[in-house]
């Protein structure tokens, strides 16, 4: 965001939240301390630069210390990619469903892959994001889907999505994207540090053996 830690202590968090968030926001803290759990609340915090971020915020109240603890992800990438996609889907529906089918059956094996990969893209950090969700996002039924992906990449659609988040995070990874190993894991959609861990490790060996 910009700000050095002064800054940010410098004066109420409030003044930091974007104008149409301060009241929900407001609104947030009062279930809090009194001790439910905050969990995916989404607000926009100004940058010192003046343009604002998205933050999913997850958040406690601890009564033996009286303080809220707090964890924040930034997930603008994410919104501006979703709201990117939900107008392609909307002019997709002005253009009739049955335009896309039609397009569907002449697409070469490499662009039906390439498209099914940047439609991940697009969700990668969402982790209910699955194969319904995919098959919706393309227009395509479940079973369609799941025959398609098995023809031409050798793999259920279930082991092509986990794949496409684990190379995701091995880019991430590589580009040091993160602070740490669990922001890559929650960044790519993994609900589960431990899960991911077993995973990521067994993707590496897997690639490296094939530059061998």
């Amino acid at each position: 965001m910009g700000f050095s830690e002064q800054e940010l202590l410098a004066k109420p968090f409030v003044e930091f939240v974007h104008p149409d968030d301060v009241q929900p926001t407001i609104d947030i803290m009062k279930p809090l301390t009194l001790g439910k759990p905050v969990v995916r609340f989404l607000n926009r915090y100004i940058c010192k630069n003046g343009s604002y971020k998205w933050l999913e915020w997850t958040a406690r109240f601890t009564t033996s210390k009286q303080a809220i603890y707090a964890v924040a992800r930034d997930i603008s990438d994410y919104n501006k990619a979703k709201e990117k996609l939900s107008k392609l889907e909307l002019l997709y529906n002005n253009l009739g469903r049955q335009a896309l089918i039609d397009s569907s059956d002449v697409d070469s094996e490499q662009n039906f892959i390439s498209r099914v990969t940047g439609t991940l893209m697009i969700h990668i950090a969402d982790s209910n994001y699955d194969v319904s969700s995919l098959a919706e996002s393309l227009f395509m039924s479940r079973s369609t889907l799941q025959r398609k992906i098995k023809i031409e990449s050798g793999m259920t659609a279930a082991v092509f999505i986990r794949d496409v988040r684990l190379a995701k995070a091995h880019d991430y990874i590589m580009k040091e994207m993160h602070r740490t190993f669990a922001e890559t894991a929650y960044a790519v959609g993994f609900k589960h540090i431990g899960h991911f861990s077993k995973l990521y490790k067994k993707y590496v060996l897997k690639i490296t053996n094939l530059d061998v």
